[in-house]
């Protein structure tokens, strides 16, 4: 009460300015669209194929259909999940600074990205500071998706150099502070929780540890907890999504997405680069519907990706979450490499 009559009238006006955009952001309105959403989402996952009835990809080899249809085409593009597919990181060492990629990984996807016929991207949850910067070098001929949509690097043409690109250049982050701030609250109370604050985004990664251990599901309440604060405070208020992990959840613009970043791939002119991000037609989605490839393969756990790639001709998609999908196979993440050397022999 003391604090509430004492504070500067700068700060008064600010407190009252943000209460009242809560209030008259959070109408019956809101509430029943925000609803409707969440309904029409869990209805989606209702109905994705139960795993048990979609059919593992069979070796991609002289016999396989994929494998033919592979040989066939002039174009392809190859999106590769990088977290639970390329590789299985412990959760222990999951902090940003801790990511590499195994050099057999590495030699594989050079590999496939020299092939002229090959368009081949890696799709991140992954910062490029810190991270994904680490392996750009070794990798000149393939374009990358990270933080989950926030950032882009064009495929590079054969002799030139791209960097990386944001695209929600034109969102507003000041939610970022007030959400660490929240998250750092929560991190207190949370033993072995930690935050990683990213260019675009910002994930909480709230047990690190053994998932056997008693403590977990504090940690969860914790995490379902905090989840539900930064969406009352920020999420509608600054347009903001919530995209849960294992033990960590993210925060991003609800603008950016690996399902709207491909978007941009699949384009005639492809994703913006460095020389036309400030073009009015950057960002503009692919109206026409044409795309320059005539094979394009999804393979991860994104099931909105998944499910936009089904709908392109000649397409395949491979889950590999082993979850109810739509993807028309699935594969267990130790099998990628064996069938991503496979189509590397084509």
């Amino acid at each position: 009460m003391a604090a509430a009559l004492t504070i500067s009238d700068e700060e008064a006006t600010t407190r009252w300015n943000d209460l009242h955009k809560h209030v008259v952001s959070q109408t019956a309105q809101a509430f029943v669209t925000s609803f409707l959403a969440r309904t029409v989402r869990a209805h989606a996952e209702h109905t994705q194929k139960p795993v048990e009835k979609i059919a593992v990809l069979p070796p991609l080899t002289g016999d396989s259909e994929v494998f033919q249809e592979f040989q066939k085409s002039k174009k392809r593009l190859i999106l590769i999940g990088v977290e639970n597919t390329l590789v299985q990181h412990d959760p222990k060492t999951t902090r940003d600074l801790d990511f590499y990629l195994p050099d057999d990984v590495l030699e594989l996807l050079k590999k496939l990205s020299e092939d002229e016929r090959n368009v081949v991207y890696l799709l991140s949850s992954r910062p490029v500071s810190g991270a994904l910067e680490k392996i750009v070098d070794t990798l000149p001929n393939v374009g990358f998706v990270a933080e989950d949509g926030c950032y882009i690097k064009a495929k590079p043409n054969k002799g030139e150099k791209t960097e990386f690109v944001s695209l929600v250049s034109n969102v507003s982050m000041q939610w970022k502070k007030p959400c660490v701030d929240l998250l750092a609250y929560y991190t207190e109370r949370t033993p072995g929780s930690f935050i990683e604050e990213r260019g675009a985004s910002i994930r909480w990664r709230y047990w690190p540890g053994n998932p056997n251990d008693s403590e977990l599901g504090w940690a969860r309440r914790q995490a379902a907890e905090a989840q539900n604060h930064i969406w009352d405070s920020l999420g509608e208020k600054f347009g903001l999504r919530i995209v849960p992990a294992t033990r960590s959840f993210l925060v991003l613009p609800q603008s950016a997405s690996r399902q709207n970043a491909v978007e941009l791939i699949l384009r005639p002119e492809g994703p913006p680069t460095p020389e036309t991000i400030n073009s009015p037609s950057a960002l503009s989605p692919n109206l026409s519907g044409e795309t320059p490839f005539d094979f394009v393969m999804a393979v991860g756990n994104e099931e909105r990706l998944l499910s936009r790639v089904n709908s392109i001709p000649n397409s395949v998609t491979v889950s590999t979450n082993l979850k109810n999908s739509n993807a028309k196979w699935r594969l267990e993440q130790k099998s990628v490499l064996e069938q991503l050397e496979n189509l590397a022999k084509a």
